[in-house]
């Protein structure tokens, strides 16, 4: 009697380094950021071995080094070199860990202009795609349309268009509601297109707002900084050379700003309080600075029990035995607490505002937003 044979799937069992395995896991996480759901790591290596894809595979070795391939790739960038379709994969993958890291501990979202600027990333990406048998234009709409109606029967490129037009109309409120980094990094990671010239040429326009959000995301996931290597100028405590030019104090309202530029540029500042308080408080590094500065312009300190609750800072308003309004904040690290009056508020308003006025500080500020990306 004849007996049918039927295929039977084989399993294949491989033993794999730990090289290997640290590449699977991050393309899982991968995966993971792009669906939302979560797979085993056998599950991705059988999807890498039936895609044979080199540019997924490519992106996945970068991302081993993150630091490295970031830094490379900012170098080729002011070098005027093209990228290629993976490290602009890179870029879009921390751009999206940039636009969705927004939590108390996270306090600042990606500014409006930011947004504006990826969407009109992925939407010039869009239109030079290579034609394909896959139509993902649902999953871009279910990003794109939660500002309105997802069965909107306009095309990807229309209702692109139409949300950057609300959006430029002021509409900070949409900025929130559509995920542009999220599709920019879908659209880079799945899609084919003709040339590396041509995605350089859609893409390249918006570099500075790429760059600034991917370098956000970047230091969130990696906890360092992209920085450039550059002629060493530092003494042997790691300060500045006398010859590099200084940053001028500024005083305000009894207050006192001095500034201090460390190894490879790293910017300090000390806030000296009014003579009566006998006291200074330090800043050491670009992210504290940069929340506290966000943590004087967002905070409400005009009604009591307000809270502002940082990565670094934590502030809290009461009231004094005379009834007055005090504004209280903390460094999450060492507890040390100071209280300001509303006017003394005002003042260290006043007084950071004026500090970055200056050229000087401006020039060493831009520098460290590249390193840092948009905090």
């Amino acid at each position: 009697m004849a007996m049918t044979e039927k295929a039977q799937q084989q399993t294949l069992s491989l033993r794999v380094s730990d090289a290997v395995r640290s590449r699977l896991e991050r393309a899982r996480s991968m995966l993971a950021a792009k669906t939302g759901e979560n797979v085993s790591t056998s599950e991705i290596a059988k999807q890498l071995l039936e895609s044979s894809r080199d540019d997924r595979l490519e992106v996945v070795g970068m991302l081993e080094n993150a630091t490295a391939t970031m830094t490379e790739i900012r170098a080729k960038v002011q070098a005027g070199e093209l990228l290629s379709k993976a490290e602009w994969t890179v870029i879009a993958y921390f751009c999206r860990i940039g636009e969705n890291a927004f939590s108390a501990k996270t306090p600042n979202r990606i500014s409006t202009a930011s947004t504006i600027s990826l969407l009109e990333a992925f939407l010039a990406a869009y239109r030079i795609r290579k034609p394909s048998k896959v139509n993902r234009d649902e999953q871009y709409r279910f990003h794109l349309c939660s500002v309105g109606d997802r069965k909107d029967s306009n095309d990807i490129a229309t209702a692109t268009e139409r949300i950057l037009l609300a959006m430029k109309k002021d509409r900070q409120d949409l900025a929130r509601m559509v995920a542009p980094a999220t599709i920019l990094y879908e659209l880079l990671e799945e899609e084919q297109f003709p040339s590396r010239q041509k995605l350089n040429e859609a893409l390249m326009p918006h570099w500075q707002a790429l760059w600034r959000v991917a370098a956000r995301g970047h230091f969130i996931e990696q906890k360092k900084p992209v920085k450039l290597k550059t002629l060493d100028t530092t003494d042997e405590d790691g300060f500045s050379s006398p010859w590099q030019p200084g940053i001028p104090s500024v005083f305000e309202g009894g207050f006192a700003l001095s500034f201090v530029l460390g190894n490879e540029s790293e910017l300090s500042l000390l806030m000296t309080l009014p003579e009566q308080r006998f006291a200074m408080y330090p800043m050491s590094s670009l992210p504290m600075i940069s929340e506290f500065r966000s943590m004087l312009e967002r905070w409400d300190i005009r009604y009591p029990n307000s809270l502002w609750n940082g990565h670094y800072f934590f502030g809290y308003t009461g009231q004094a035995d005379g009834g007055e309004l005090q504004a209280w904040f903390r460094a999450q690290s060492n507890g040390i607490s100071f209280g300001f009056t509303p006017q003394e508020w005002e003042s260290i308003r006043e007084l950071f505002r004026r500090a970055w006025d200056m050229p000087e500080l401006q020039r060493v500020w831009q520098e460290g937003l590249l390193a840092y990306g948009e905090l």
